[in-house]
């Protein structure tokens, strides 16, 4: 979602849970546009730097929302727990990742880190949707 969306391929030849997936996938798109398009773009961690995922990440313009992109790398035996740095947020903004969970502040996501989920094999990938609770 972050560079050209589309799919080349041959729809006719999807199978009804496969083209359910696209559909899903396009409802999202379409959900996430505006702060994909012009929000602000954050690179937060490079394979050649960290070595264990590559994140991006996009913010509102009024920083009210984010969608961070994580892939990681090649998985490992009790792998240490790791957070992700966010940038750009509103360090005063209680942020809560969608479909609930708990309440981050700002601040804490920037300094601190959103933990990431410990995975079974190697390149998984997450996306975090985060949006500002509370905020007049």
């Amino acid at each position: 979602m972050s560079g050209a969306f589309g799919y080349e391929m041959d729809l006719g030849r999807c199978s009804p849970e496969e083209k359910e997936a696209i559909r899903l996938q396009v409802e999202t798109y379409k959900a996430r546009y505006k702060v994909l398009h012009q929000g602000d773009y954050y690179r937060l961690c490079s394979p050649f730097q960290a070595g264990f995922c590559t994140a991006w990440e996009q913010v509102s313009p009024d920083r009210r929302e984010a969608l961070v992109s994580v892939v990681l790398g090649a998985a490992h035996a009790a792998p240490p727990f790791k957070t992700l740095r966010l940038k750009g947020l509103d360090p005063t903004f209680q942020y809560q990742e969608e479909g609930g969970g708990p309440l981050y502040g700002g601040e804490v996501l920037m300094e601190a880190g959103y933990p990431l989920p410990r995975v079974q094999g190697d390149y998984q990938s997450f996306q975090f949707y985060f949006r500002a609770v509370n905020v007049s």
